[in-house]
C-alpha cells in the first residue's frame, strides 16, 4: 500500500508538471516560408515547457525578454512542437508573438539573415536551444553579408541540466549542495529540477571562472569565414577575443550574455 502510495505521488508529479502551463489554448503555426524578419533584432524563444522545466526556472526572465521585445518593436518568434497533448505543458504568459512556428525540438528552417542580433531565450540550454543556436549559425556562415552579428542569451530565461558542470570545477560542491536543495524529498523526479543559466553563474561566481564555463557551450562557429573575429560580453563587458579576424577591419560575431532584462522591459546596458 505504502508502495502504491508513492507511486500515485510520483505519477501526480508527472502529470502535474505536463499542465502547468496551459497558458495559450489555441496555437496557429506558420509556415516557415511565411516567416519573414525584416527587422534588424528578433527574439527567438525556444520549447519554454514544463516537460523539461519544471520548476519554472525559465518562466521570469522569458517573460521579460518577451515584454522588452514589444516594447523595443522587436520582432518574436515561438518556437513549438506540434504535438496537442504536450501543447498544456507550455507556458508562454503572452499569447501573441510575431509568428508561432512548428518545431520539435528547437529546429527551424525560416530566413534570418535580415537580422544581424537574435536575442534567445525559453530552452532547455543543452538540448533544444542549442539546436536553434546550431540553425542560427548555420544560416549566417552561409550568407554573403559580412556584417557585424550578434546572439543575445539572457541567462534567467534559459533553462539547464547542469551538464556542463564538471568534478574537478572548483565551485562543484557548491553545485552539488545547490541541487540537493532543489531535490530535497524528490529524488530523480520527472521531469527532473533544472536551474537557470542565470543560477549557474550565482554557483561559479568567479568572473573567469564564469567566462570559462560558458565557452563550453557556444554556438559553432567555426563555419564562419575567418574574416570575421568572433567575441565573448558578458553583461555589456568585453570578455574576451575568441578568435582573430583576418579582415582588415573585421566583422565581428558577438557571443553576448547578460544575466537579466530590468522588471520594466529595459535591459543591462550592453556595448553594441
Amino acid at each position: 500500500m505504502k508502495k502504491l502510495g508513492i507511486l500515485i505521488l510520483l505519477l501526480g508529479v508527472v502529470v502535474g508538471s505536463q499542465s502547468f502551463g496551459a497558458s495559450c489554448p489555441s496555437v496557429t503555426f506558420t509556415p516557415t516560408n511565411a516567416v519573414k524578419l525584416t527587422g534588424g533584432s528578433a527574439l527567438i524563444v525556444t520549447h519554454p515547457s514544463t516537460m523539461w522545466d519544471g520548476r519554472f526556472v525559465s518562466k521570469l526572465g522569458m517573460d521579460a525578454m518577451v515584454r522588452y521585445a514589444k516594447k523595443k518593436g522587436i520582432q518574436v518568434v515561438y518556437l513549438q512542437d506540434e504535438n496537442k497533448s504536450t501543447a498544456n505543458t507550455y507556458f508562454f504568459s503572452d499569447c501573441n508573438p510575431t509568428y508561432w512556428v512548428a518545431s520539435g525540438g528547437g529546429e527551424f528552417s525560416f530566413d534570418v539573415n535580415t537580422p544581424s542580433h537574435i536575442y534567445t531565450v525559453g530552452g532547455h540550454w543543452e538540448l533544444c536551444q542549442r539546436t536553434t543556436m546550431y540553425d542560427l549559425m548555420d544560416k549566417w556562415k552561409n550568407s554573403p553579408l559580412l556584417v557585424d552579428r550578434t546572439v543575445t542569451t539572457v541567462m534567467d530565461g534559459i533553462y539547464t541540466a547542469g551538464e556542463n558542470f564538471r568534478q574537478g570545477d572548483p565551485y562543484y560542491s557548491t553545485y552539488e549542495l545547490f541541487m540537493s536543495v532543489i531535490n530535497y524529498g524528490r529524488p530523480r523526479s520527472w521531469p527532473f529540477p533544472k536551474l537557470s543559466l542565470l543560477e549557474s553563474m550565482g554557483i561559479i561566481k568567479d568572473e573567469k571562472e564564469q567566462v570559462s564555463f560558458l565557452k563550453r557551450q557556444l554556438p559553432p562557429y567555426s563555419g564562419f569565414s575567418r574574416d570575421y573575429q568572433i567575441e565573448l560580453y558578458l553583461n555589456g563587458k568585453k570578455e574576451e577575443v575568441i578568435r582573430q579576424g583576418l579582415a582588415k577591419n573585421p566583422p565581428v560575431l558577438k557571443f553576448e550574455y547578460v544575466n537579466s532584462v530590468y522588471v520594466d522591459g529595459e535591459p543591462i546596458p550592453s556595448h553594441h
